[in-house]
């Protein structure tokens, strides 16, 4: 038995019925789904030949193109061992040609027939880009209970996966970099510096950071431009590194935003913690007791997003009851069994119809990614084990890049992670579907998302740096977000909450050169 299931329902619940309505939908075998699923995330990559096709950039975009491609002609004219690798960072907000200008570099390293790795902190990240990685799949990293990169780093695993990966590659382009701390980045200079078997710092690889200094910093980690004199000797290192890249290049072109000049300015305002009367104004005509209720029941499904884990919670749990389904209460398979509850190991409440979002990478070419939204279509049980075992979710995803099997859904099974304590060994194994309810979503789980509208609220105070930016900027346009506070007062975007970081954000725009471009330009 995988799973001890309980099902609420405000009728009695008949399990034999359900049974039958759910293979009514889904009428063919548990086996069926599971090779399907297989199947399809085994499809082979396709590569696209970026060189025949025409990417059209905009001025800061080809800077930085025609930069790399200048050092691209200086190494091949010289062996590995004497190049003077690239160490480049390139930044821009939300929107800014930041993905299109790495599909672009892709297309120049294929012109050189050199290789390219390129990855991202997340799978949300990674599948937006072409054929891109996970960083913890690309190096190797299992899930930590701690983020102790150092102990990691000194832990007998092989390296024999990341050393085949690269073994003709010296290239890496690593997007959504602000994302990883300090330590992250320490630990990937270690493992290619092994990996070449050099003392040359990340293995004298061509490496080219993107990323945005405004979205959110690591949660467990140091930023990479903070002086944070408490952290290891070794996260300082990642530190150090990371201030010995340049050139810099800004891209400061909206894009994602274009035809919304009134968001963008508001956007650029909250960004750089500048807010003022007039945008206060604006906010405030997205209120709920300011829109008619015409407008306001169009955002009935529009995605909620919450400064803390309990307001999405109780959204979550409020909206699987009006659903009126029955409610499967689906409890993790943990062994050994744990003397005291798992922080990480939550139970898992799910509703036919219910709002759902993947928790884990089951492929990052198919778009099944940590971070994919979905609707949860039907919860197919074994019929020889009456009321024990839920087998497979079925969920029908908004965006897919693969086939996809009745009612456009991609089956979901139970998966297993191994929870260490310490980087050491593995303590508890724990099974379970990798899903969550997804109705609401906090600050950090949208983070990365585009989404058609969101229902936003601004708490009172600002309880990470940056967090009122991601949650304005997740959608395009002005009208495609509507804000669920019963009142807004400019204090909440002066205090010294709202504030927090600011310092440390324009020192580091100071440092690479773009305070400017950032705080005392806009580009309408």
């Amino acid at each position: 038995m995988l799973f001890d299931n309980q099902v609420h329902s405000l009728d009695p619940f008949d399990y034999d019925n359900y049974i039958k309505q759910q293979q009514s939908q889904f009428p063919n075998s548990i086996s069926f789904y599971k090779a399907f699923l297989k199947r399809i995330v085994k499809i082979p990559i396709t590569v696209t030949d970026q060189t025949s096709l025409e990417i059209t950039l905009i001025p800061s975009q080809q800077k930085v193109y025609d930069y790399i491609e200048n050092c691209l002609q200086v190494q091949a004219t010289q062996n590995w061992q004497d190049i003077l690798p690239i160490r480049t960072i390139i930044s821009g907000g939300p929107g800014n040609g930041k993905s299109v200008l790495i599909q672009a570099i892709q297309g120049l390293f294929r012109k050189f027939n050199k290789e390219l790795v390129v990855c991202a902190p997340t799978g949300l990240a990674a599948s937006l880009l072409e054929n891109a990685l996970t960083c913890h799949c690309c190096f190797q990293v299992p899930y930590l209970h701690q983020d102790n990169w150092e102990e990691l780093a000194n832990s007998n695993r092989s390296l024999e996966p990341v050393r085949e990966r690269f073994i003709n590659c010296n290239s890496l382009v690593i997007d959504e970099v602000s994302m990883l701390g300090s330590g992250f980045f320490s630990y990937i200079n270690y493992i290619l510096k092994h990996v070449k078997d050099t003392n040359s710092s990340f293995g004298n690889f061509n490496i080219i950071l993107v990323l945005d200094q405004f979205q959110l910093q690591p949660v467990y980690d140091s930023c990479l431009w903070s002086d944070n004199k408490q952290c290891s000797e070794f996260d300082r290192v990642g530190s150090e590194l990371f201030k010995s890249f340049s050139p810099v290049f800004f891209l400061n072109t909206p894009i994602r935003h274009f035809g919304d000049k009134t968001f963008q300015k508001l956007l650029h305002n909250i960004r750089r913690r500048q807010v003022d009367d007039s945008d206060i104004e604006l906010l405030r005509s997205r209120l709920v007791k300011n829109l008619s209720t015409t407008e306001v029941e169009t955002f009935s499904e529009a995605t909620r997003i919450f400064a803390r884990n309990v307001l999405v919670n109780d959204y979550n749990n409020q909206k699987l009851v009006t659903i009126g389904n029955p409610i499967i209460t689906i409890h993790a398979r943990i062994t050994p069994i744990p003397v005291f509850p798992l922080r990480e190991v939550q139970v898992l409440l799910l509703a036919v119809g219910c709002r759902v979002m993947l928790t884990k990478n089951i492929s990052v070419k198919c778009g099944l990614v940590s971070g994919s939204l979905g609707y949860l279509k039907g919860i197919l049980f074994s019929p020889k084990y009456r009321n024990q075992c839920a087998q497979i979710c079925m969920v029908e995803f908004d965006q897919v890049k693969c086939p996809t099997i009745e009612q456009n859904c991609i089956p979901i099974l139970p998966t297993t992670d191994f929870i260490l304590a310490s980087g050491k060994v593995s303590s508890y194994r724990v099974t379970t579907f990798p899903l969550k309810l997804a109705s609401a979503l906090s600050i950090h789980k949208s983070q990365g998302l585009t989404l058609k509208q969101s229902a936003i609220h601004f708490d009172s105070k600002e309880y990470f740096c940056g967090a009122a930016y991601t949650q304005m900027s997740r959608v395009r346009s002005l009208d495609n977000v509507i804000v669920l506070n019963e009142s807004l007062d400019l204090n909440r975007f002066k205090g010294s909450n709202f504030l927090s970081g600011l310092e440390l954000q324009k020192n580091e725009c100071h440092r690479i050169g773009i305070y400017n471009k950032v705080f005392n330009e806009y580009n309408r």
